[in-house]
């Protein structure tokens, strides 16, 4: 049942075998993990945009 959270879940996981500061720690990597992911999706939208407009692209 752990291993099966700490695939889905890694904090919830962490939480129940006692370690809340690991828990804690887990979740805020995660969480910056996610908005760097989120931010690179979001540049990477943005440049695809200037290059149409650069080559003329509609």
């Amino acid at each position: 049942m752990l291993y099966i959270l700490a695939i889905l879940l890694p904090p919830v996981a962490i939480l129940l075998t006692g370690k809340i500061f690991q828990a804690i720690f887990n979740a805020v990597i995660a969480i910056l993990h996610a908005i760097i992911a989120v931010h690179g999706y979001h540049r990477d939208k943005r440049d695809e945009r200037i290059i149409k407009a650069a080559r003329g692209d509609k």
